[in-house]
Parts: C-alpha cells; structure tokens; sequence
C-alpha cells in the first residue's frame, strides 16, 4: 500500500468511525428515552411526536452503524446529513453559533453535518465495505447529490410538513 493511499484513506476511516460513533451514541440516547424521546421531539416542535421515532433517532443511529462500517456511505450520509440539520435548525440555532453558550450553539452539529456532506462526496475510503464490496468508489457527485442532496431535501420536507416551534417567547430567533 502506498503512502499516498495511507495518507487518504487514515484520515476517511478515523473521520467515518469518529463521526459514526458520534450518532450511535446520540442516536441510542434518544430512542433511550422515556417512550423513545417522543416528549422531547414534542417539546422542540417535531410533531406527531411519534414518527420522529422513526424519522429521526433510528436514521441517525444507522446511519452511525453504515459510517463506522463504510458500508453505503452517501446513503449514510443522508440520514446524517438530515438529523444534523434537524438538530441544527429545530434545537441549536436558537442558542448562537458557539456550543459553549447557555442551551449550546450550533457550531457542533453544522460540523457533524458538513463532515457527513464532504464523506458523501469523497466516499469510505478503500478501508471500507463499500470498497470491498465495489461500491461508491469514490463518492464523487453522485455521492454528494445522494448524501448532501438528500439529506437537504429529507430536512426541507420534514420542516415544511411538521415543524411547529414552540409559542414561548424568545424560541426562535437565537438572541444576541
């Protein structure tokens, strides 16, 4: 293996296994929860409640399983992409950028996302099962349109037809 192939496909592994682990471990968090975290999704605005079950902390848990495997890395990304956003706009935005503020800012959660755009775009690397098994190789523009694309167009579609922010004041927008 040549020091080339070394220098790209290190990085791609410890970046898919960081930020797979990353959404297992939020992932199984939620679904942990009283009722699979149904109050909270109600609490930030995603509503029914009961489908973000399905939408939201079950795609970020596999999505973190296909990351830390390299297995179907764009389709990985999709969910990635779509729960950081979700989690970026629904949650975290209303507090600032930085995650050191009271209620923690979104600068978190937009790296999370902007690593899983550019893994979609790059592909596993060749220490992957994509790579064994032929797949996605690299992720180039049709992994960016499936990863990047995809994800962008499942938070659209989920803000559009279910988020309802709360009525309290100050929810929406961050205060300086």
């Amino acid at each position: 293996m040549s020091e080339l192939a070394v220098a790209v496909d290190l990085p791609l592994l410890i970046i898919r296994v960081t930020v797979g682990a990353i959404l297992v471990i939020h992932g199984l968090r939620h679904l942990s929860q009283d009722n699979f975290g149904k109050a909270w999704y109600e609490s930030i605005g995603l509503r029914p409640a009961s489908l973000y079950v399905w939408l939201f902390a079950i795609p970020e848990t596999l999505a973190g399983v296909l990351l830390i495997l390299g297995l179907a890395t764009p389709i990985a990304c999709t969910g990635a992409v779509f729960t950081m956003l979700i989690a970026t706009f629904v949650n975290h935005w209303r507090f600032g950028f930085l995650i050191s503020r009271p209620g923690g800012g979104y600068e978190y959660v937009l790296t999370l996302t902007l690593i899983s755009i550019a893994l979609s775009a790059s592909g596993a690397g060749a220490w992957s099962l994509d790579a064994l098994l032929g797949w996605w190789q690299p992720g180039g523009w049709i992994g960016l349109a499936i990863g990047g694309g995809g994800g962008v167009l499942w938070f659209l579609i989920t803000i559009i037809t279910s988020w309802r922010p709360s009525k309290v004041p100050g929810y929406w927008p961050a205060k300086p």
